[in-house]
């Protein structure tokens, strides 16, 4: 049984890493030009191509992606009564590496580095080790736990499970910002604002990017309208000719004998956030939200059920049920700051809440027959 529980995982896991490092799965790199991407490989390992020294953030993700899979291979060869499990998860890992690596090679949007390699392995040799004081310290009483609950509690179990693996999914893949300025810029990519994406930067500091562009567009001109900007300003605007797109400070400066210098400064923002094409703040989709609310709807069922069979008698029961969500998903998205590839928003904790909470409706209009 524990021998076929930790092959499934370890092989779900190794698909689900070939899967986030390959993604787009474009392989537009004909094999011809094998040997031109073979040189630009930067040979000196925590180097990139430039000569810079590899940021820390990018070595510790690295090491902390692969550590999962050396405790999973450990304990399989455990199970197994293989020798040598350290030596044999070690090479494992460097093989997965290379292999990911090897096959970057084959898309131009991704990079194959040398210190990848020696990370991935470092991180795989870190969680052999783990495994090895877990298998000889911990493995009887974890297990007896898991099975108590799988044979008592299955559905506590599913709970918890979803909620582990979407904590994990949440910060993969584990490229932690642990500098100040990676911190700040998480802050500032931060959207607070729900049912649209607006960050931090533009709500607070009036910081747009760096290479975001503004135009006036035809469609621009048609939204002017629709705003509350002056009619004297709007109807500037619409005059206004543009054919390019322009920054921020090219865009202001074109049109403040448009509009006059006075006028700009009280109506700035307005016109930005109507002239800018590479917005920050997008029209907001709620398909996803949709699907958090489906998803979280299933686990709010099973908070339900498992708190009915499990915990009838728990003191401040329907708090604890109602305040659980808020605050695992207000945690959920804080981690998220310091994850570089993540960015912290408040539509995310508000799809989870609501899935939470319909998964609890479900409950009370769709009980389950119990006997």
């Amino acid at each position: 049984m524990h021998k076929k529980i930790f092959a499934y995982l370890l092989g779900f896991f190794i698909f689900f890493t070939l899967y986030n490092t390959l993604i787009p799965f474009e392989f537009d790199v004909p094999f011809s030009e094998l040997g031109g991407q073979l040189q630009k490989i930067n040979r000196i390992p925590f180097f990139d191509a430039d000569g810079d020294l590899v940021s820390l953030t990018d070595i510790v993700g690295n090491i902390f992606l692969f550590i999962p899979f050396g405790f999973l291979c450990y304990m399989l060869l455990w199970y197994m009564k293989k020798r040598h499990r350290l030596v044999w998860c070690i090479l494992g890992g460097a093989a997965l590496s290379f292999t990911i690596e090897f096959l970057q090679l084959f898309i131009y949007s991704r990079d194959t580095a040398i210190h990848d390699l020696v990370n991935n392995t470092l991180g795989s040799a870190i969680g052999a080790t783990v495994a090895a004081i877990y298998a000889t310290q911990l493995s009887e009483f974890i297990s007896k736990t898991f099975f108590d609950l799988l044979k008592n509690k299955p559905a506590l179990l599913i709970v918890i499970l979803l909620l582990l693996a979407q904590s994990v999914s949440a910060i993969m893949p584990f490229t932690v910002s642990i500098s100040v300025s990676g911190f700040v810029k998480s802050v500032k990519e931060t959207n607070l604002v729900p049912f649209t994406y607006r960050p931090l930067s533009v709500l607070l500091f009036d910081d747009y990017s760096k290479d975001a562009q503004f135009q006036m567009t035809d469609s621009v001109k048609a939204k002017l309208q629709q705003s509350d900007l002056p009619a004297d300003v709007v109807e500037n605007l619409r005059k206004f000719d543009q054919p390019e797109p322009q920054s921020r400070r090219k865009f202001l400066d074109a049109i403040k004998p448009v509009v006059g210098g006075k006028a700009l400064k009280a109506h700035r923002e307005t016109i930005l956030q109507l002239a800018q094409i590479r917005s920050e703040e997008t029209i907001f989709d709620f398909t996803q939200m949709i699907e958090n609310i489906i998803f979280w709807a299933i686990a709010g069922y099973l908070i339900s059920l498992s708190l009915l069979l499990y915990f009838p008698q728990l003191p401040r029961a329907n708090l604890i049920r109602w305040l659980f969500p808020v605050i695992y998903f207000v945690l959920l998205e804080f981690a998220q700051i310091f994850i570089t590839s993540r960015i912290t928003d408040i539509n995310d904790i508000i799809g989870g809440c609501a899935g939470v909470y319909a998964g609890y409706l479900l409950f009370r209009l769709l009980p389950p027959s119990i006997t």
